[in-house]
This record gives structure tokens, C-alpha cells and sequence, in this order.
């Protein structure tokens, strides 16, 4: 259900651990492989897609809502699940996300996988409604 292309094809490649160095050789058995239901974010960490969306919600609210004069639901559903993987894809999240809301002046890159799962989950297209809508308001 959460599963897409992007991240069937990062569970095919392997990723060296945190602990490999470039001294040591590489081996088969220093590898981590991505579960279909997590993906590395830019530092490495495992995360859980659930967790993503959740912190993106929060994310949201909290650093965006404000700015953006919508709601989270407004602003995922600007796009198709499809639109938004290609911008993702495209390293052009945060220019999209200042081009949705003019008025926000600063997205940290640190925010983008969370954000982008929250946006991917509640797409336009993706039939998905939150449980406590209330929460997104």
C-alpha cells in the first residue's frame, strides 16, 4: 500500500554500514538492505515510513502551516502520489514547497523526507484520509 517505485528499487541496493571505513575492505557481509516499509533519509538512519509520516504531519503544523496559510491535507493534495515522487526524485522539494506557499522563507533539508512522505501518503490521487482530521487543521 505505502510500497512505490522509489523505494522498491532502493530495497535492491545495498548500502555499506555506518560502521565501515574507508581502511577496511569491503566486504559482502558489511551491507544494509533497506525493509520495504523503511528507507535510509540523508544521514543514514533507518526510517520507518509510518514514522516519516507522522513527523512530517508535525513537521507541518508546527514550522509550515503558518506560513503556507493551509492545512496539511490542502497542501498534499496539490499534487498526484506520482508528481510528488518526481519532484522529490528531482532534489526540488523545497522549491515546490516555496512555490505552493510563497511566504515561506526557510525549509531545512532536513525536513524534506518527512514532509515528502506525509505529502506522498495524503496526494490528491492516494484515496487516503486522515484518521482525526482535526489534527490537520
Amino acid at each position: 500500500m505505502k510500497h512505490f517505485l522509489f523505494y522498491l528499487l532502493t530495497a535492491l541496493v545495498v548500502f555499506p554500514n555506518e560502521g565501515f571505513s574507508q581502511s577496511q575492505e569491503h566486504n559482502e557481509s558489511n551491507v544494509t538492505i533497506a525493509p520495504p516499509d523503511s528507507f535510509f533519509d540523508a544521514n543514514g538512519e533507518l526510517i520507518l515510513i509510518d514514522d516519516a509520516i507522522e513527523r512530517g504531519r508535525k513537521i507541518f503544523m508546527t514550522k509550515i502551516k503558518k506560513a503556507c496559510g493551509m492545512n496539511g491535507i490542502e497542501f498534499a493534495t496539490k499534487h498526484t502520489q506520482a508528481e510528488w515522487e518526481v519532484i522529490n526524485n528531482l532534489s526540488s522539494f523545497e522549491d515546490e514547497a516555496k512555490k505552493i506557499c510563497p511566504n515561506l522563507k526557510d525549509m531545512p533539508h532536513k525536513w524534506v523526507d518527512n514532509l515528502y512522505q506525509f505529502t506522498y501518503e495524503y496526494a490528491k490521487d492516494s484515496g487516503h484520509i486522515p484518521s482525526c482530521e482535526a489534527d490537520f487543521r
